[in-house]
């Protein structure tokens, strides 16, 4: 009878498969292999466990192995076919072991659908199942038949047994033999390996150290007759953690820290420690060791030696404590012979210079520490002729590091009385004389702070006028031609107050103010400059982008930057060339910011000065930024160019990026963190038209200068004030003291001859502690230190100051009485 057709589509889908094979991971692969296709397995290991589970669920297909335990594959293909319940269901025979042509047409004549042979690819097995499902079962056998070709089948399946059994008993008797070497080869091994380990402890025995060897976790296994005869301890006794016993105390750390490490694999294993001898005394040891590794490279065992270093040890002391007492000096100490030559070198000396004593040892002293031996030779000339000789000079490091050093050299004699060599010590002074210098230049620029602070109070008196006669001017100008000579005459009073500012910030360390500023407008400043100032070789080129994002910073400074940088440039180009500055965005992320140490993320503007000239060669380019390094002749710079670049850009919270190529060029990139998205350019003083007008308050105005006076006085009644003035304190407290009911506020110099301002205030302040005062100075006095060191001022002007900034603090103050 056959079965149905079960499947005619192309998918495996809830299609029930029985795997029969006695090897798990068989069945493991074609589980997982099935599973994919949709189908429902169940696995059995031998043909009596598959007709269980075919009884309790029938599958739709069976595939199984051939030789198995229990019950083989051809039992399993007889009884499925000749069982009504299970003949329907294809059967597929899947097997490596029975290959031959004969076993297939066992196989097929049994009653089986298919014969596959392993191992097949899984597109050949899936299509085997897909087309033996398609075509259904074959006939069932008839057993009651007794037709010759059961005959014939029958003993076609004993006599396949018959040959695999004898091949089975093969392959074993092959197995054995090779087994049967294996174990000869093995006892000839061991036979060698207990003639190598005799020959290795007869030599282990024998020598004059003492000789251990461990395990792997460092627990003794055997210790030579040289440990018990030092120690007294016995071989047994000393095994495992015994040793340990026999180590000083104070040794024992260090010597399991050197196990530990040597453990690890961190380095060898080499220590000094104290052992403990027979009657008890202590004596220095070398312990050494070496591991063991099996082919995984795996230490397997440890096996060294303990060699005596007590006399030895005792002598490489006496020398180091000798050898000590040089070293502990801490000036440099060098003996050298009348060739020059080093003979004696301490340690203060190799830290000085660099050169280690096996390194500075029968050297010339010349080539190691002086660049220009003429101040040697004088110096040794001395020693020679008097006896010893004492002062300054010059030496270099092992790296070219220069040094001033204070020598005290004297001639030593031998003992007929005849000169043999010099004993020099030398203290370095390096840094005691740099300290001297930086002091000098303290004092210089101190003195530079005083005068400035003087000149710039002048200069100040000198520009108020002209910048608030400027404002004057515009509001009651209306030609174009003369408003274009008013704003030339504003820009450069501007720059002037500007200027005088950065040198007072410079000479005496004064806060820089910081505004909203748009890079691009310093650059077009600075490309006229240059335009107008550079050789006419020099090819001058901006760029700017047309977005470009908001810095806050000081005008002045940032000014300063980019003209340091093109002054360089131009310098760098003797033959001409191409000078471009640009201003671009520029987002650093966060993996550029880990790359360069100390610089944070964000949004950035970057001010680039490019140049076609001589490059920056490398040993330069480590040093350029140090204060006072210049490669310029003397009287042609200070070296303090680049040097200030660096503070004002670091000052800004940014960093500067250098690439140089000598003979190609250089681009100094310098990185100024950008303001926020949203920020807006700096919020101007209203126009002259907008500002506030005077409802015909009285102000006095006291200044030593007329010129500020006049032109105060002009603009205040321009803008509906009344004014009165006053070249000094005293006049101004006899004015006050006249029309103190009448006066809304004062308006006063700080800087002032007869009475200052400081003075002028306390005296108005006992006349009316509730007087309303402006303060005006040319230097630096808009602090909280200094406002409060002049009490009773509501707020101060800066010289010079413009009519709109005048109008606007004058208008506040008068608002908040």
């Amino acid at each position: 009878m056959s079965r149905k057709v079960f499947r005619q589509g192309s998918e495996l889908e809830m299609t029930r498969v029985l795997l029969v094979d006695d090897k798990p991971e068989n069945l493991d692969y074609l589980k997982v292999l099935l599973t994919a296709y949709g189908c429902e397995v169940d696995t059995a290991r031998h043909g009596a466990e598959a007709l269980t589970l075919a009884r309790q669920a029938l599958p739709d297909i069976v595939v199984s192995d051939l030789l198995m335990p229990v019950m083989d594959g051809y039992t399993l293909l007889r009884f499925w076919k000749s069982d009504p319940l299970f003949c329907s269901v294809p059967f597929i025979v899947y097997t490596a072991t029975y290959t031959e042509a004969d076993d297939e047409r066992l196989a097929l004549g049994l009653g089986a659908d298919a014969f596959i042979l392993k191992p097949a690819e899984p597109e050949v097995f899936i299509a085997q199942i897909r087309g033996v499902l398609s075509t259904g079962a074959s006939a069932m056998i008839d057993e009651s038949a007794g037709t010759e070709d059961e005959k014939g089948l029958l003993k076609l399946y004993s006599e396949t047994l018959i040959r695999k059994l004898e091949e089975k008993t093969l392959q074993l008797e092959e197995a054995n033999r090779i087994l049967q070497e294996d174990i000869r080869r093995r006892k000839q091994a061991e036979a060698d390996l207990r003639e190598r380990k005799n020959e290795l402890r007869a030599l282990a025995e024998s020598m004059p150290q003492m000789v251990w060897m461990t395990g792997p976790d460092g627990r003794n296994i055997y210790l030579n007759r040289r440990w018990v005869e030092f120690t007294g301890q016995t071989a047994v006794e000393g095994r495992g953690d015994g040793w340990a016993e026999k180590i000083h105390p104070d040794d024992l750390p260090a010597t399991l820290e050197a196990w530990e490490r040597a453990q690890k694999g961190l380095s060898d294993y080499s220590v000094e420690c104290r052992v403990c001898r027979i009657d008890g005394d202590y004596r220095w040891m070398l312990i050494r060791g070496l591991p063991f590794r099996n082919q995984e490279g795996e230490i397997v065992k440890w096996m060294g030696t303990c060699t005596d270093i007590h006399d030895l040890k005792e002598a490489n002391t006496k020398l180091r404590e000798q050898a000590a007492l040089l070293d502990l000096a801490q000036d440099a100490i060098l003996v050298c012979d009348l060739e020059h030559r080093v003979l004696f070198w301490n340690g203060s000396a190799e830290r000085l210079y660099g050169w280690t004593a096996a390194e500075a040892l029968v050297r010339s002293v010349l080539e190691l520490i002086y660049d220009d031996p003429t101040d040697f030779v004088a110096a040794v000339k001395i020693a020679l002729e008097t006896g010893d000789w004492a002062g300054e000079i010059e030496q270099t490091t092992k790296s070219g590091k220069k040094l001033t050093v204070e020598g005290h050299w004297t001639l030593v004699r031998d003992d007929d009385g005849r000169p043999k060599s010099i004993l020099a010590i030398n203290t370095d002074i390096t840094s005691r004389k740099q300290m001297e210098l930086q002091f000098f230049r303290a004092q210089r620029l101190e003195s530079i702070g005083t005068l400035a602070g003087g000149i710039a109070h002048d200069f100040n008196n000198l520009l108020s006028p002209i910048v608030m006669g400027v404002s004057f001017l515009k509001r009651f100008e209306t030609r174009e031609n003369v408003l274009k000579v008013i704003r030339n005459i504003e820009r450069s009073a501007d720059r002037g107050k500007e200027l005088v500012r950065q040198v007072l910030s410079f000479a005496r360390g004064v806060e820089s103010a910081r505004i909203t500023l748009d890079l691009g407008h310093i650059v077009r400043e600075v490309e006229s400059i240059v335009m107008s100032t550079f050789p006419k070789n020099i090819t001058v080129e901006r760029r700017i982008a047309s977005d470009l994002w908001l810095v806050e910073g000081d005008p002045t400074q940032i000014h300063q930057v980019i003209v340091n940088l093109c002054v360089n440039s131009c310098d760098a180009m003797q033959d001409g060339g191409r000078l471009l500055v640009s201003a671009d965005n520029l987002v650093v992320d966060e993996q550029y910011a880990v790359m360069n140490h100390g610089v944070t993320a964000g949004r950035y503007v970057v001010l680039t000065v490019t140049d076609e000239g001589s490059g920056i060669p490398r040993e330069v380019q480590d040093r350029m930024f140090e204060p006072f390094f210049t490669t310029k002749d003397l009287g042609k710079g200070t070296g303090l160019g680049l040097s200030t670049v660096l503070g004002i850009v670091r000052g800004h919270g940014g960093f500067i990026d250098v690439v140089s190529e000598p003979g190609k060029g250089t681009s100094f990139k310098i990185f100024i963190p950008a303001q926020s998205e949203s920020a807006t350019k700096e919020t101007s003083l209203p126009d002259l038209e907008e500002l506030p007008m005077g409802g015909g308050e009285l102000i006095l105005v006291v200044d030593d200068e007329v010129s500020i006076l006049d032109i105060t006085k002009q603009t205040l009644e321009s803008y509906g004030y009344r004014a009165m003035v006053a070249e000094d304190g005293a006049k101004a407290i006899a004015i006050y003291a006249d029309h103190r009911d009448e006066i809304a506020a004062v308006i006063t110099d700080i800087m002032m001859p007869i009475m200052n301002g400081p003075a002028l205030i306390a005296a108005l302040r006992r006349i009316n502690p509730q007087v309303l005062i402006i303060a005006a100075s040319g230097v630096e006095v808009d602090t909280e230190e200094k406002r409060n060191g002049i009490p009773g001022v509501k707020a101060f002007l800066k010289k010079p100051f413009s009519a709109q900034r005048l109008l606007v603090v004058l208008r506040s103050v008068l608002s908040s009485a």
